[in-house]
């Protein structure tokens, strides 16, 4: 999609992001100015030259970390001999190119052609002094880079396009070109974020656990007072609860899996399970003489009927149930 490939370029146009360490510099200038005196007293230089020699060794060190010594990452040159930085000095950024910052190698050549002395030998001990307390002032921050890459991506808007109320996006039967696809997309996802749940989600998940606790509190109430055998009966309570939980877990697994359609997970066999396992079965347990005499009423009723076909009598049997009981006595008049 489109978005995607947005994305991605915006991901890889962010700039790299380089720090610069002010505290570098004064840290290597002290270290500098100590070493240079123990290192001219050492060598037999002209006392009456010392302190102008560093001076001017010193002022020029002070101008190349003031301009910066890039440590340079690999990643960031490849092929190319320079490349296009952000520059954060004093948390203000600033592009640049990595060809105006010096590097320890260009900052040393650049000492070598400015300083200059009549006695070779303060050339070098300066020369070599220098190259001592060259040390890189601007690195590459990651962590900052990779803020910025996170921010820049995530301000892409998913959306694309303009669609006014009531406009016909695409009518059935059309062709959908990549224009009227993105738009789609768009609105697809528009919906879909103003269809979550907005708010606090503590007060959304409390708001929730209010409702189901006020759902299965009906249960209980209806259970208890219109089918008390159900609600003191453990093992019949626990599979009703049971089948609601599958039911809510199968909705769950639905929800997740991000289904064309909610409507393929079977609400309707829930009460079917339950009227099944539940209505017909208690009948049976809850008056199970009450079956057995049936049964027997009917096997006596076909018994009668042979006899008197094996007879020719006229008279047909009849049997009457006593309505105080469910068991029968069968009342023949021949």
């Amino acid at each position: 999609p489109q978005v995607t490939t947005d994305k991605k370029d915006a991901f890889n146009n962010v700039l790299p992001v380089y720090v610069y360490n002010n505290n570098i510099a004064d840290e290597e200038l002290t270290l500098f100015t100590n070493e240079f005196d123990v290192k001219w007293n050492t060598g037999a230089f002209p006392e009456n030259q010392k302190q102008a020699v560093k001076q001017r060794a010193a002022s020029i060190l002070s101008a190349i970390y003031s301009k910066g010594i890039i440590g340079i990452t690999p990643k960031h040159i490849k092929d190319q001999r320079s490349f296009v930085l952000s520059l954060v000095r004093n948390n203000v950024s600033s592009k640049v190119s990595s060809q105006d910052i010096y590097t320890t190698t260009t900052a040393l050549k650049y000492f070598g052609s400015v300083f200059s002395n009549p006695d070779v030998r303060v050339v070098d001990m300066a020369m070599n002094l220098v190259e001592d307390h060259l040390q890189a002032n601007i690195n590459f921050d990651e962590r900052l880079t990779s803020v910025i890459q996170e921010n820049t991506v995530s301000s892409i808007s998913t959306t694309r396009g303009v669609v006014q109320k009531g406009e016909l996006i695409i009518s059935k039967g059309s062709v959908v070109d990549e224009e009227t696809y993105q738009k789609l997309l768009s609105y697809k996802e528009t919906y879909e974020t103003q269809a979550r749940a907005i708010g606090d989600p503590r007060i959304v998940f409390l708001g929730q656990v209010l409702l189901v606790t006020f759902i299965m509190s009906l249960l209980m109430v209806f259970l208890f007072m219109f089918r008390r055998d159900i609600f003191m009966n453990s093992r019949q309570l626990s599979l009703l609860l049971l089948i609601i939980t599958c039911m809510l877990l199968a909705l769950t697994w639905a929800i997740k899996l991000n289904l064309n359609s909610l409507y393929y997970i079977p609400f309707c066999i829930v009460p079917i399970i339950i009227r099944i396992l539940f209505d017909t079965r208690l009948v049976h347990e809850s008056n199970p003489e009450c079956v057995v005499e049936m049964l027997e009423i009917q096997y006596r009723s076909w018994l009668a009927a042979a006899m008197l076909r094996d007879t020719k009598c006229s008279s047909v049997p009849t049997f009457h149930r006593k309505p105080e009981s469910c068991s029968s006595v069968p009342h023949t008049a021949c």
